[in-house]
């Protein structure tokens, strides 16, 4: 049992315990335990009748899309639910049971316990089934959904219980595209005690909703005949039906109550049924002991009762024996649910109602129970649950203790913003939302979220009003780490290494954890500016780091990663490959795994792109970054992917598409303010108004300054990009010697950083710019060195996209090495830009729609990830399967594997 501690104490310790790397006391109970208990319908202590005529209705209703069922508490919508959940499980049919609670009334958090319930029910939710953990917007854990039922194919129900405590405003917009993109074979049950409020008229109209309510889930006489035995006569079946109307409470009510009752005695039919259903409950609840009342009327302030939580609260060592008791005095009035450790209790609402009465009568008491459940969750680390106790306890001094100690950076790396949204949403408006810590728990939000301008707004405001303050380093040391991680997400890491790296090594705890932190900082600013023999350095460090200080959930990969970076910016391709196929085999459950996740498919798609320049991994790195989404991608996936997806624009509709997207790209940055991609989206515009044929005789100084001069704390992949475009516009307009004074600095750099990539691009555009001049054995010359790089890794996009301008150095080398293995790659070569020159037949949003239905993805769900109709996807289709001569989803499937 865990005693009272001296509130200021406990959270002072547990604070100290987490900041110092360390751990906070053991906790009672897995906190995951309550989801799990919630996946699963509460265990049946005594044979109910057999509910025959709404079970055949729910049967009739699968050939629809949803069946509700509605009615006052009592009705037995769950002992229903229950059999026929068991009825269809016999028949061999997955069923996803949700008992919903109030944690779960936001989008993203329903969604993650729908994909929990959907696993648990034996439905693959293959790559998805990461997207249950970590930031994963309510959008695509909706989509993972739907994917996952889709691909299965296989019928399948979805059975939502106590759905009235999500029926929120914030919810209906989420369930009404549940309930629309859901596929024919599977069908969805909500369980209210009122009629939902969703907007179902189409549905309705289409006759794809069946509504169950209070009369049909009455009792009837042969229903209570089974529930109450052959022994009782017609007559008194016909008048127990008139007395509880059918109500199936009433009716079990009624047959505790004459268990106890003395012989003879009757209830009178002229009270109203709720009055005499009342009466009922408290006669039969006087039949318990005293201590079985007291626990009832202490426990009333759970929803749901853990048998640890229980003792706590209640200072003694018997819940779990009493309720036992209880149980099986009162059978059907406490639901069980789970066993051994697992086991929780509900207790009925006619029972918690009639003991909570009773608690509010007992001075103080019922602020005591809710200051001790506060304070055992909280070291349960179940702080939204926590905080509502307090709240619900008024007790406004631990309110403020846990507003001012939340321990924000912990709950965000162990769960990403979940719990931090559960926080945000039990906290009412005004002051106690003003705490440092809670503003930036909502900055993390808004950061995962993309919408970095606003998040940085808070943690700059945060860090101003902190400032000059008694501030204690483990304080300061939390809050710029956070500022570290959002600014991380918009701005340069080489900025938030000036900005906080220094402060932070100065002020932290000397720990394992936040001495790894620091080194992954480093290794992100050494890594972003170039200097990769200093960022293998820093990966050591923080991988000896991370060792010595234990498990972490996700170090192994978040160092993978780093590794898989390296290896591009290196020019291993191989490597790259290599690890990205490891870290798409691991399959980790953990906050960050569907990063990892995007991150290897994009590498994998950027390796293929740079070895056949093919117009399908420029589509599947756009998937890959849809994936990774808004508020996960950094500046490196941004400058990685956009030169290839702008690339394929242009190859399939022209120079003028790809001008469109980067107009759309940097509004969308703008408005999100991510101003690291500024400078790289300056030179797209540059490099793609050459290619249209519209860019300016001169161009801005400060672009040439950058290209020669460029700020030392630049990334390397921004440098590349200005240097590229101010090395071609400078061939353009016949000056080959800034071309080479540019050229040549860029090969400087990539000679320095160990970096094959710039290297092979600054050779090219040295032969370009020579050629320009005249200079033929000059270009001759850095043609062949770039091709010579570029044959063991068999790259080639670096060359195929400068197009038909390498076409006479290109056949001069061919004719001097017509047998060699550099001849073999350069042939290669020619044949892309021979082939690239000739449009696509496809138009890129074609190409697009294309990659996802190869995906395995319906139309609906297309549809929804483009923002388009699903006619004009239809539409779309229509005209892929016409150029590709093609009949079927599965043909143009096949025809996506192919370079189109």
């Amino acid at each position: 049992m865990v005693k009272d501690r001296p509130i200021k104490q406990l959270a002072t310790d547990r604070r100290t315990a987490t900041l110092q790397g360390g751990s906070p006391a053991p906790v009672p109970v897995d906190a995951g335990r309550a989801l799990r208990r919630r996946l699963h319908p509460p265990l049946q202590r005594v044979a109910l009748c057999r509910r025959d005529l709404p079970l055949r209705s729910l049967n009739v209703a699968r050939s629809g899309k949803l069946s509700i069922l509605y009615g006052p508490a009592g009705y037995g919508k769950t002992t229903i639910l229950a059999q026929w959940r068991q009825d269809l499980i016999d028949q061999g049919l997955p069923v996803a049971w949700i008992t919903a609670a109030r944690e779960d009334g936001d989008p993203q958090a329903f969604l993650k316990v729908l994909m929990l319930a959907l696993r648990d029910a034996g439905v693959d939710l293959g790559e998805a089934g990461l997207w249950a953990s970590g930031d994963i917007s309510a959008a695509r854990r909706l989509e993972g959904a739907i994917l996952a039922l889709e691909r299965s194919g296989k019928p399948a129900v979805i059975i939502v219980d106590a759905f009235e405590t999500v029926n929120e405003p914030s919810m209906d917009a989420m369930f009404a595209d549940l309930i629309e993109m859901l596929p024919d074979h599977v069908h969805l049950v909500l369980a209210s005690r009122q009629r939902p409020r969703l907007t179902l008229s189409t549905h309705l109209a289409r006759g794809n909703v069946r509504l169950i309510g209070p009369d049909e889930l009455r009792f009837n006489e042969n229903e209570m005949a089974q529930m109450l035995g052959a022994t009782v006569t017609a007559s008194d079946l016909a008048a127990l039906s008139e007395r509880t109307g059918g109500w199936p409470i009433a009716v079990q009510l009624h047959q505790l109550w004459l268990a106890s009752a003395p012989e003879g005695a009757e209830l009178s039919s002229r009270r109203p049924m709720a009055e005499l259903t009342q009466y009922m409950a408290d006669e039969v609840l006087r039949t318990l002991t005293d201590a079985h009342r007291d626990l009832l009327t202490d426990l009333s302030i759970f929803p749901e009762i853990e048998t640890n939580l229980a003792d706590h609260v209640r200072q003694s060592e018997d819940s779990a024996l009493l309720l036992e008791e209880i149980s099986d005095l009162l059978p059907g009035l406490i639901e069980r649910h789970g066993a051994g450790i697992e086991t929780s209790y509900r207790l009925h609402p006619l029972i918690a109602d009639h003991a909570g009465r009773q608690l509010k009568t007992g001075r103080g008491r019922e602020a005591l129970l809710r200051h001790r459940a506060a304070l055992w969750l909280w070291n349960d680390r179940r702080h939204g649950e926590a905080l509502n106790q307090a709240i619900l306890g008024h007790d406004n001094g631990l309110l403020r203790l846990f507003t001012e100690t939340l321990p924000t950076l912990e709950i965000f790396l162990a769960h990403g913003t979940d719990e931090l949204r559960a926080v945000l949403r039990v906290l009412p408006p005004g002051s106690l939302r003003q705490s440092p810590r809670i503003r930036l728990a909502e900055a993390l939000i808004l950061s995962k979220a993309g919408l970095f301008k606003d998040a940085w707004k808070i943690a700059e405001a945060v860090a101003a009003e902190s400032a000059g303050g008694d501030d204690d380093p483990l304080q300061e040391t939390e809050r710029l780490t956070i500022r570290s991680i959002i600014a991380s997400h918009f701005m340069t890491a080489c900025s938030v290494a000036d900005m906080a790296l220094d402060r932070i090594s100065r002020i932290a705890p000397t720990t394992p954890l936040y001495c790894a932190f620091l080194d992954t900082g480093r290794l992100l600013t050494y890594q972003q500016s170039g200097d990769l023999e200093a960022a293998r350095m820093a990966l050591a460090r923080a991988r000896a780091a991370y060792d010595s200080s234990g498990d972490f959930p996700f170090s192994h990969s978040h160092l993978r990663a780093h590794a898989l970076q390296i290896a591009l910016a290196e020019g291993r391709l191989g490597d790259a490959s290599e690890l990205s196929h490891a870290m798409l085999a691991e399959h980790q459950d953990s906050p960050m795994a569907h990063i990892w996740l995007a991150m290897a498919r994009t590498a994998l798609s950027a390796v293929e792109y740079c070895r056949t320049y093919r117009l399908r991994a420029a589509d599947q790195v756009k998937m890959a970054m849809v994936l990774l989404g808004e508020g996960d991608a950094t500046f490196d996936q941004y400058a990685i992917v956009l030169p290839i997806i702008l690339d394929a624009a242009m190859r399939r509709d022209g120079a003028d598409m790809a001008l469109q997207e980067i107009a759309v790209a940097t509004k969308r940055f703008a408005e999100r303010g991510l101003i690291s991609m500024t400078i790289m989206m300056e030179a797209l515009v540059l490099l793609y108004r050459l290619r249209s044929g519209s860019a300016p005789r001169t161009i801005d100084p400060r672009q040439l300054d950058l290209a020669l001069r460029p700020p030392s704390a630049s990334p390397w992949r921004e440098r590349d990009s200005v240097r590229h475009a101010v090395a071609l516009h400078a061939i353009s307009v016949a000056s080959p010697e800034t071309a080479l004074s540019v050229a040549q600095a860029m090969l400087r750099d990539g000679q320095a950083g160990g970096r094959v990539g710039t290297r092979i691009k600054a050779l090219v555009l040295t032969s370009l710019a020579h050629e320009r001049e005249g200079d033929r054995p000059a270009a001759d010359r850095s043609m062949t060195e770039a091709l010579r790089l570029a044959v063991d890794e068999s790259v080639v996009a670096p060359f195929a996209e400068e197009g038909p301008a390498l076409h006479p150095i290109l056949e001069r080398i061919a004719r001097e090495e017509p047998t060699s293995k550099l001849a073999r790659h350069l042939e290669k070569i020619l044949q892309l830009i021979n082939a690239s020159s000739h449009p696509s037949q496809l138009t890129d949003r074609e190409a697009e729609i294309l990659a996802h239905l190869a995906d395995g993805v319906s139309n609906k769900l297309i549809a929804r990830r483009l923002a388009l109709t699903e006619n004009t996807v239809k539409f779309h289709l229509k005209n892929i399967f016409a150029k590709l001569g093609v009949a079927s989803r599965k043909e143009a499937a096949a025809c996506a594997f192919r370079d189109l």
